[in-house]
């Protein structure tokens, strides 16, 4: 080169520079104490003091960052490694714990439950949490711990240091992110040998899910029977369904559209997405609204003094997902030797309906919707990058949700509306709609009917779905004796229940005339039934036509002879009889 050695670009220091580079990119999550910030400056009015009720009003916002169930296993998990040191490291413990002070142990914002004692973060060694970490990776029962339960010790640290307002060491990280990248190798190969403890769920498949249910109604488990159904449909976390209330529903098209308040990754509730629920007029055991029209109609007192549908409004937020999660380990137990011919029984529980709707979803068909729908509906992320430029339509969910209902997306049955009122163009304005609405809602009507959350719309559909099931609902009743579907007042009122069956259908008529979620290869369908069922016509109006054809023919040929006064073979029979 012609240029100075100065200006030469040598490979090392080329590379160290793209190092360096490199060094400095960011991804994922960025901490508070490596942003870029000057602490150099002072505060502005840093004496003047808030005044006592806007300090209660910041601190009553704050409180949300974590519900309690979370920092009360936070709290826990920092006792474990505490006492851990006390036993095993007593000169770390020395250093590294704290006896917190009475005005401490009185201070409600640092949530210390039942804990004395605390960590010091400041400083933190992170080679006696890495020692801890190694302990309890080894279960009593000799197996390896899931990553999820040993990543769970570090979220704890994390979250006291933040409490606590002290900044763990940079080797503290990056240690840590070293052993826990680490031993999720050693889980791998954990669970290869069958060594490894876990939780993990095995998806429970379509006809394990209609037998649940069926196995639900059997016990008379009304509950459990709307609970899993909703869950299905939804592709949801429990706790999702068991806080589910009035305002969470709203009517679509020809579907019920649920939207959650908040999700597990989404606790403000800015991202969570429609589910448009579709009903199957087809197969009672798995109609969402039928199921909904039965828990509405036998709970109709619960609403009188709530819009919630299974939570207590003075229960603790997970108390219906764990009555619900503990009646369903109940029938898993009942029914064990059915339940090992479809999936492991120690890995039955109920997250597998939530894998197994999904599997459904992605699996049911070769044509399914898109994963980013399935994703969607799951509340699953798919990477930070897609999950905030990929904004999701309803097309992609509408076709989801109506292969959740179980109806056959290789079938024109897909395109089948849900059972709808009605044959009249003001259903309400119907004496005998309006009859039945009330008997059978009377209470909801009653509290929720032109409010904010009007169900009139939900109750509407769910009205047509019972009396399109009736069959079923009575069925059930008369075979298993004190079945719930005996209490439903409808069904006692034959003369009622008679008029109803007149006016609902599943046609395109009425107030219901378009059908959502049809994907293009069910027009195909269609078109090729009709094509097929012309060409079976034209078949047999040609086999007919052929015998037609030989029997004018011969009649023809007898009429011509007997013109020309010659004789045939049939009048030599005739002659000769």
């Amino acid at each position: 080169t012609n240029k100075p050695k100065s200006q030469q670009h040598h490979p090392t220091t080329r590379n160290q520079q793209i190092v360096a580079v490199m060094s400095k990119r960011r991804t994922g999550r960025i901490r508070p104490h490596e942003r870029d910030t000057d602490n150099s400056v002072e505060i502005l009015g840093a004496n003047i003091s808030v005044s006592a009720q806007h300090t209660a009003a910041v601190k009553a916002t704050e409180r949300q960052d974590l519900n309690e169930k979370n920092k009360r296993n936070y709290r826990n998990r920092i006792k474990h490694i505490y006492e851990w040191l006390e036993t095993t490291y007593p000169e770390y413990y020395k250093v590294g714990v704290v006896e917190l002070s009475e005005a401490q142990l009185e201070d409600e914002d640092m949530f210390w439950w039942k804990n004395k004692l605390d960590l010091i973060y400041e400083g933190m060694n992170v080679g006696m949490i890495k020692a801890f970490l190694a302990f309890k990776k080894q279960k009593e029962n000799g197996k390896c711990s899931s990553h999820v339960q040993l990543r769970k010790y570090n979220d704890a640290i994390l979250w006291g240091a933040k409490t606590c307002h002290q900044r763990l060491p940079l080797s503290y990280y990056e240690e840590m992110d070293k052993f826990l990248v680490a031993f999720k190798k050693e889980t791998t190969m954990a669970r290869k040998d069958g060594m490894l403890d876990e939780q993990e769920a095995d998806p429970i498949t379509w006809t394990l899910f209609r037998k649940i249910l069926q196995w639900a109604l059997d016990r008379k488990n009304i509950y459990l029977w709307v609970f899993s159904i909703l869950q299905w449909n939804c592709m949801a976390r429990s706790i999702n369904i068991g806080v589910l209330a009035l305002h969470c529903f709203r009517v679509g098209e020809d579907c019920i559209i649920v939207r959650y308040d908040k999700s597990k990754a989404d606790q403000t509730g800015e991202k969570v997405s429609d589910k448009h629920v579709y009903d199957n007029p087809f197969d009672p055991l798995v109609s969402v609204f039928l199921a909904l029209g039965v828990w509405f109609c036998l709970e109709s007192a619960r609403f009188e003094n709530t819009e919630s549908l299974f939570q207590d409004d003075e229960n603790e937020v997970t108390a219906a997902s764990q009555r619900y999660c503990s009646q369903l380990t109940e029938l898993f137990k009942a029914f064990h030797a059915e339940l090992v011919q479809f999936i492991r029984a120690d890995h039955a529980n109920t997250h597998g309906i939530r894998k197994g709707s999904a599997t459904k979803a992605s699996s049911g068909t070769t044509c399914p919707p898109p994963v980013s729908s399935i994703a969607s509906r799951g509340e699953w992320s798919m990477g930070k990058i897609l999950d905030l430029y990929w904004h999701f339509a309803e097309p992609g969910d509408t076709y989801l949700g109506r292969i959740l209902a179980g109806l056959e997306p290789n079938d024109k049955s897909f395109g089948s509306l849900p059972p709808h009122h009605w044959k009249v163009g003001n259903p309400m304005g119907n004496a005998k709609i309006q009859e039945a609405m009330f008997l059978m809602f009377g209470s909801v009507l009653e509290r929720w009917g032109g409010s904010a959350v009007d169900p009139t719309g939900i109750l509407m559909l769910c009205l047509a779905s019972i009396v399109w099931n009736v069959d079923f609902l009575k069925e059930t009743a008369a075979r298993i004796p004190g079945h719930p579907f005996g209490m439903i007042p409808l069904l006692s009122n034959a003369n009622l229940l008679a008029e109803l069956k007149l006016l609902v259908t599943i046609e395109s008529e009425g107030h219901m005339t378009v059908a959502t979620g049809i994907p293009p290869h069910i027009r195909q369908a269609v078109l090729i039934k009709s094509t097929l069922e012309v060409c079976r016509e034209t078949f047999e109006a040609v086999k007919l036509m052929a015998g037609g054809v030989k029997d004018a023919v011969k009649k023809g040929f007898e009429e011509k002879v007997l013109e020309c006064g010659q004789m045939t073979g049939e009048q030599m029979k005739d002659m000769i009889v």
